[in-house]
């Protein structure tokens, strides 16, 4: 099995059409998929997040609007690989493969990178939907 937690980012209207494709084109393991809203009030997207055994897709693609993210349990911190580069820069000025990271200071965030500039999306759960 090759689990992979996946962040799928739609519009509220959409989330429901959105959660059936997902129902109907992966097998979502644990049978959950968080409903995440953000609370910064510039970004309008609700996230779905879900894990998915890679090894049994149905189809060789990834849904829409889709990235394939980590998770810092202790501080339920979402990031991209690319994002962590990015979050030692802006912490420490430079790259350093050994630099530890705040997790604290991103707990409860969806951290991304773009063009090298970290991008911090604070979150909250709305709800869990069972599939």
């Amino acid at each position: 099995m090759t689990n992979r937690l996946y962040c799928t980012f739609v519009e509220e209207q959409d989330i429901n059409d959105v959660i059936s494709g997902l129902i109907a084109d992966y097998e979502i393991l644990f049978g959950k998929i968080f409903v995440l809203g953000s609370k910064n009030k510039n970004y309008s997207k609700t996230l779905l997040t879900y894990n998915i055994d890679t090894a049994n897709l149905k189809e060789d693609t990834v849904f829409p609007d889709t990235i394939n993210v980590h998770r810092k349990k202790e501080t339920n911190t979402l990031y991209t690989i690319n994002a962590l580069n990015s979050v030692v820069l802006h912490e420490y000025g430079r790259v350093n493969p050994n630099y530890q990271i705040e997790w604290e200071n991103y707990k409860n965030c969806l951290l991304l990178s773009k063009h090298d500039k970290l991008i911090i999306i604070p979150t909250f759960l709305k709800e869990i939907v069972e599939v």
